[in-house]
């Protein structure tokens, strides 16, 4: 599949990420260790308090696997509804699908022959990046390549890099590391949903 050719695909409603491995190593990392991501603002406090003491002891046990899973449904909850545009801070209808995020294809160039030299871009993944204001959330989901098609959407990342910006300065600032991350890697963008009020844009 060539990028220019990739669907575009919503993050559906139920994503996850894709083993309990990869969910823990995310809870750790953002939310148990990373305390200026201030998640007592987002999560329950005391759940979180209970499951900071129980990191502390070197286990991650029962406290810890509830705060992973309420971290889970925030995430998954916050970008499937910046996808359906479901958003209480909107402002207007983007019907272009959505706000407040960026789909890209992520590919790579294969070599097709020697000589003479020829080379084709080969689309294996598509990237939602998405930021939802209300939680100064940062959020990733990926669609791998699979025959003609793509497979069902796992949760990449999610954190809060600057939980203290107002939500107009997230939003910009969010873009702006979007469209930087854009330049810097093997991805075509295929549409970006910025909302009415920021001047929606969707191009394929």
């Amino acid at each position: 599949m060539r990028p220019e050719n990739m669907p575009l695909c919503e993050v559906p409603d139920g994503t996850r990420f894709w083993c309990p491995g990869e969910l823990k190593r995310h809870v750790v990392k953002h939310v148990l260790e990373g305390r200026d991501e201030r998640w007592h603002r987002v999560l329950d406090s005391e759940a979180l308090h209970k499951a900071r003491d129980e990191w502390s002891t070197g286990s991650f046990g029962e406290h810890c696997w509830k705060v992973a899973r309420e971290y889970e449904q925030v995430v998954s909850t916050a970008i499937v509804k910046v996808c359906k545009g479901d958003v209480k801070a909107c402002k207007g209808d983007d019907k272009e699908g959505g706000r407040w995020h960026h789909h890209v294809a992520e590919y790579v160039w294969v070599l097709l022959s020697i000589a003479p030299a020829q080379v084709e871009k080969v689309a294996k993944a598509q990237a939602v990046e998405a930021w939802p204001p209300e939680d100064r959330l940062w959020i990733v989901a990926k669609a791998f390549v699979s025959g003609t098609g793509l497979t069902p959407y796992v949760l990449w990342t999610g954190f809060r890099p600057w939980p203290g910006l107002s939500a107009k300065a997230h939003v910009r600032r969010a873009k702006e590391r979007s469209e930087n991350r854009r330049r810097q890697k093997c991805w075509l963008s295929l549409a970006k949903h910025y909302g009415v009020e920021d001047g929606s844009v969707s191009n394929r």
